[in-house]
């Protein structure tokens, strides 16, 4: 899954994107998808998730659903967001 991969991309991210101040720094999202899926079907728990972003010190996550539009449009607004509070 790509819940598996998610900490090489950050650090491959981190490093060609040269972000020299760590990750406190830069306003990192996490997005889940399939938000709509049961509970028992779920590869990743919303606790996974949590845990991650926190042991990640990652403090914005969302669960969306492309199949339900479910939380798509704030995934975006809260990146936007997050970009132009750096850019201040």
């Amino acid at each position: 899954s790509s819940f598996n991969n998610i900490k090489t991309w950050l650090n491959e991210f981190l490093h060609y994107a040269g972000v020299k101040n760590g990750i406190e720094k830069f306003p990192f999202i996490v997005v889940g998808n399939k938000s709509d899926v049961s509970s028992k079907d779920r590869e990743v728990t919303h606790e996974q998730l949590k845990q991650w972003c926190d042991e990640n010190k990652i403090s914005t996550y969302l669960e969306t659903s492309a199949k339900t539009d479910s939380n798509v449009v704030e995934a975006f607004s809260q990146s936007v967001q997050r970009w132009a509070d750096l850019e201040q």
